[in-house]
């Protein structure tokens, strides 16, 4: 009977996690198409990603803590809702200000699926598969990466990006509203194969925060970084390699296609092997591979992309699951919360700091910079003690 419900909050979880991560992913193939309505640099880009990514900052940790209290499944549910709207609203903006405007509003709303979601599938795993299932979380989160390049390519060119926006949000709302009505069996907290276990306290800091979850923030706050930098100029790199705007979707298809596998794989293998070696190798990838792109034609960096997926993404997986092994299961909403929080900084800085290193510089100097910093989340992982 637990293992029945647990696999159907992983499946409700995984379902709005497509449709949470879809929102936030349609931004990036669509910004060079808004660059250019608007008339924007790249600093100007990067704000929009700023401050949609912001919004969603500000409401991990509250999310995380009312979801120690309430059911995560209407927190989840409603909050999903509540960005379906604002991207339709986000739509009809007729000026850039607006869309700023929107963007922020729209972004509140998403600050709930990634702590209270990743509470709800920990509390409902064993210990033993806990990395497999944040992985299986992560992974589907990507498949909602991976349609919305492929959506963008269908209707951007006949209906344009608001129209797009529009049957994005109003498409979501829909899948939403299903699954919480397909789902109502688990919309009380469940019990937890995890609940009785308590790690040591490593500090006399607060319940959630110890000297290892700091690092382990950082480490969070790094990767998102890199991560989000890279998701946002990577289309303006291979426009300047000669390919059009249209077909800089496929960029995204690709790198989406292998950060889905670096997703599942990474938490897959961690619950098998050093959760650090995971971490090593994937960032490794990153700081090797994103100088390559930049000095390769476009056929061989198409291909390399699906690589720098794999390496991009892979490691979020890991850190994920390393929330729930280091924090009491009584607390790990507020610590996800928390977690996220501080990966969300790292999300809004991201887009405004390497856009205005690319204006500043150049948009090659901005890449190898996003490559250099990817090393610090190895060293930061060090020495974080992995149980």
């Amino acid at each position: 009977m637990l293992k029945n419900k647990t696999n159907k909050i992983l499946a409700f979880s995984c379902s709005n996690h497509i449709v949470s991560d879809l929102y936030f992913a349609i931004m990036y193939p669509l910004l060079p198409y808004i660059a250019i309505t608007y008339q924007l640099n790249y600093t100007q880009t990067g704000l929009i990603k700023t401050v949609f990514d912001l919004g969603a900052a500000l409401t991990q940790l509250p999310a995380g803590i009312v979801s120690d209290r309430i059911s995560e499944f209407w927190l989840i549910g409603g909050a999903n809702i509540w960005v379906g709207i604002g991207v339709i609203l986000m739509s009809f903006a007729t000026t850039n200000v607006m869309f700023l405007g929107m963007s922020f509003i729209t972004g509140i709303g998403g600050g709930v699926q990634h702590p209270v979601g990743a509470r709800f599938v920990s509390r409902g795993s064993d210990t033993k598969s806990l990395f497999t299932s944040i992985g299986i979380l992560n992974f589907s989160g990507d498949l909602g990466k991976i349609i919305a390049p492929i959506i963008v390519a269908i209707l951007v060119v006949s209906f344009g990006w608001q129209k797009c926006l529009l049957f994005v949000g109003i498409t979501g709302i829909i899948v939403v509203i299903g699954s919480l009505l397909m789902s109502l069996s688990i919309s009380r907290s469940p019990s937890s194969a995890n609940d009785k276990q308590t790690p040591t306290k490593t500090s006399n800091l607060p319940p959630v925060i110890d000297s290892q979850f700091v690092v382990l923030m950082a480490a969070g706050f790094i990767d998102s970084m890199i991560r989000t930098a890279t998701l946002t100029f990577i289309p303006f790199l291979f426009i300047s390699k000669g390919m059009s705007t249209l077909r800089t979707t496929l960029i995204f298809t690709i790198l989406y296609s292998g950060g889905a596998i670096g997703k599942f794989s990474s938490g897959w293998l961690s619950d098998r092997y050093n959760a650090f070696s995971i971490i090593f190798a994937t960032k490794i990838v990153v700081s090797i591979l994103l100088p390559i792109i930049l000095i390769t034609n476009i056929p061989i960096g198409t291909v390399l992309v699906f690589l720098l997926g794999i390496g991009l993404n892979g490691t979020s997986s890991v850190l994920y699951g390393i929330v729930a092994q280091i924090t009491n299961s009584e607390t790990r909403g507020k610590a996800y919360g928390i977690y996220y929080t501080s990966t969300e900084v790292g999300v809004a800085i991201a887009p405004i700091l390497f856009g205005f290193i690319a204006d500043t510089y150049s948009l090659n100097i901005s890449m190898i910079g996003i490559s250099i910093v990817s090393l610090l989340v190895i060293i930061l992982s060090k020495n974080i003690k992995i149980q």
